[in-house]
């Protein structure tokens, strides 16, 4: 089974219309989804080192789910 990590902008979860659409779409087509939620706001939005903090975690357990 594939797996898909749904992950939305920053100032937004993965229940945006965006995210949520392209997480449904996932799902029919037999994947499953992670939606992933951002546990804070960053101090510097574009900060690269904050959000692989926050996505390698995801895409570590999507992994894993997969072996």
């Amino acid at each position: 089974m594939a797996d898909a990590v749904v992950i939305p902008g920053r100032m937004f979860g993965p229940g945006a219309p965006l995210p949520m659409y392209a997480g449904d779409v996932a799902e029919r087509r037999g994947a499953n989804v992670h939606r992933h939620y951002w546990s804070e706001t960053p101090q510097v939005p574009t900060s690269a080192s904050w959000v692989r903090a926050q996505i390698e975690p995801v895409l570590d357990r999507s992994v894993a789910h997969r072996c």
